[in-house]
């Protein structure tokens, strides 16, 4: 800019040029001192949603031992026999208690089971639960089924599945007696009741059942 006014010739050129130089040189000081311009955050245009974090799936159940298979079959059996094709009720539950009450070893054990429920694994009897020791893990109708009601086996087909896999989580995660008391014995509710009450058993009340299950005097347990 000074430059360009040395040019200038007409006379009060030369104040003219003072003034204007002295004014530029108070713009390039203020420019100087001036402070830094505020740097405004962008806005995004549209909003980072947060990663979607999928959801830790379950781990599977832990496969069962062919030992704890049988011993799963045979305790749904014995299920199914006392207390029908219903988990609607904890009798399954509490008759896995009582047989690992009943055995030695305080375990569910194959020779407890067979001596309790001797016919739960009689595939000879002629009576009306016939099929019951023919029940199989696959499902398929129990020899004897057809024979002593009209009821289509693929109408219970899944309910006795049901009853199986619970006994296999019963096995897998052998959970504490609920009751609070020791569970020794079970039976249909009212049978020999005022024998047992007479030699002094004790009913215990563990919510809604279907049989009536009992503790034994201390002198009566092994």
């Amino acid at each position: 800019m000074v430059a360009c006014l040395a040019q200038i010739s007409p006379p009060g050129a030369r104040i003219v040029q003072e003034v204007i130089v002295e004014e530029h040189r108070q713009d390039i000081v203020s420019a100087i001192s001036a402070p830094d311009p505020v740097q405004e955050t962008p806005v995004p245009l549209f909003s980072e949603a947060p990663e979607e974090v999928e959801p830790a799936q379950p781990e599977p159940p832990r496969p069962l031992t062919p030992r704890e298979e049988r011993q799963a079959l045979a305790l749904a059996r014995i299920c199914v026999s006392e207390a029908g094709f219903t988990l609607r009720t904890r009798d399954c539950e509490l008759i896995y208690h009582v047989l690992r009450t009943r055995s030695r070893s305080g375990e569910l054990e194959m020779g407890t089971m067979r001596a309790y429920c001797t016919k739960s694994f009689n595939k000879s009897r002629t009576d009306n639960h016939r099929w019951v020791a023919h029940l199989n893990r696959a499902g398929r109708e129990p020899q004897g089924w057809s024979e002593v009601t009209t009821v289509p086996w693929s109408r219970r087909r899944s309910a006795w599945l049901r009853v199986l896999e619970h006994t296999r989580d019963l096995i897998r995660n052998r959970p504490e007696n609920p009751c609070g008391d020791r569970l020794d014995h079970w039976g249909s509710k009212g049978f020999r009741k005022r024998r047992h009450l007479r030699n002094g058993w004790r009913i215990v009340d563990c919510g809604e059942t279907l049989n009536e299950f009992w503790a034994l005097p201390d002198r009566f347990v092994r």
